[in-house]
């Protein structure tokens, strides 16, 4: 099994490099076996919906879409992929980010009663509990 970093993620999905994303297409689609598949870990998950959302602004309704064909694609061994199914079902539903419902669905699968967050969108979710500490 061989690592993918997130450039070459990024070249796969979007696409819009005419050198790299044709070779990221066929390492991942071509070389890259149900066998022999691609490891994509948390970090690398996390980096591309940051990428996607951040940095070029992508649509939620493209980042589900595209979060969809990775989780399901047999040429892809998807670290914490549960997680990230749960997470990707509740940022479908919800207001926060992604990455935000894939934390908590890690803490949530590694026995954490709740996750602490400031971020009210995110407190919504059952698996957050608002942070208010007393001064």
């Amino acid at each position: 099994m061989i690592g993918i970093d997130t450039n070459i993620l990024l070249r796969y999905l979007l696409a819009d490099d005419a050198g790299q994303s044709p070779k990221a297409k066929r390492l991942i689609d071509g070389t890259c076996t149900p066998e022999s598949p691609a490891l994509i870990n948390a970090i690398v998950l996390a980096e591309t919906y940051w990428y996607l959302a951040l940095r070029r602004r992508v649509p939620k309704s493209e980042i589900i879409d595209a979060f969809d064909v990775l989780l399901g694609h047999p040429n892809l061994r998807i670290d914490e992929r549960d997680a990230a199914l749960n997470a990707l079902a509740a940022f479908e539903e919800g207001s926060a980010g992604f990455v935000d419902y894939f934390t908590a669905c890690i803490n949530t699968e590694r026995n954490s009663i709740k996750t602490l967050t400031y971020d009210r969108k995110a407190a919504r979710h059952s698996a957050f509990a608002l942070f208010e500490q007393e001064s």
